[in-house]
């Protein structure tokens, strides 16, 4: 009789040892798993943002093509009218009278959507109008990128920091466009990465980019060929 209390005694205290263990465990699993969704939260911002404005470049193709009118993308500074931060976002604007009033544009208000969505997401860091050839060589180019090599360094390039406006990108009632660079920088505090969007403007297609900073490539798992990663949208 007394050595069967002593086996209850000690299968009580294997089973409390037990539910601390598994109590520890499932603390660091649901700390693991708090930690990736952040994660998985500030790279689908950033993804979204430059799907956005890539929908917002179909857009203003389309509106271009079906109006007759020349259309144009903007920066903008979408916190010049408060006391938050500035942060460049995007804007949509059309010709409104092409023969009485050539080169006086108007916002166009279809667009109010991918904007909002745009500012939500993303900002734009940089913007570049880049001539045909040149687009398509850099679209033919496998480019290792990073912050301190990629060609989005050129001093052409005009920000937020500088204090001077970005140019526009037009888009023409032929279906053509400018071609152009654009840097989006994501909203998501501590995010690694930026997106360069390529738009090609004769050939109508956009060619994405991450770009990661060689620190971070260097100092985290991520592989360093990621950043040669480019997925390539047809404007239609």
């Amino acid at each position: 009789m007394t050595q069967i209390r002593h086996n209850k005694r000690s299968h009580s205290a294997f089973t409390l040892v037990e539910t601390l263990l598994s109590v520890v465990l499932v603390g660091l699993l649901v700390t693991a798993v708090v930690v990736n969704f952040v994660g998985m939260e500030k790279a689908s911002k950033l993804n979204e943002g430059a799907t956005q404005v890539e929908a917002l470049f179909r857009f203003a193709r389309a509106h271009a093509a079906t109006t007759g009118k020349i259309v144009q993308i903007r920066a903008t500074e979408a916190g010049e009218t408060t006391n938050a931060p500035s942060r460049p976002s995007l804007e949509v604007v059309c010709e409104s009278d092409p023969v009485r009033q050539p080169g006086e544009f108007k916002p166009v208000q279809e667009s109010k959507m991918f904007v909002d969505q745009i500012q939500q997401q993303v900002c734009v860091e940089e913007l570049k109008i880049v001539q045909a050839d040149e687009a398509a060589r850099a679209e033919g180019e496998d480019i290792e990128m990073d912050e301190e090599e990629a060609p989005i360094s050129s001093t052409t390039f005009t920000s937020s920091a500088q204090k001077e406006p970005m140019p526009a990108i037009s888009f023409f009632p032929d279906g053509s466009s400018d071609s152009a660079e654009i840097v989006l920088l994501s909203l998501a505090e501590e995010e690694p990465r930026k997106v360069l969007l390529r738009l090609s403007g004769i050939v109508g297609t956009v060619n994405r980019n991450p770009i990661y900073s060689s620190n971070y490539v260097e100092n985290s798992a991520v592989p360093a060929d990621i950043s040669r990663h480019s997925h390539e949208t047809v404007l239609r």
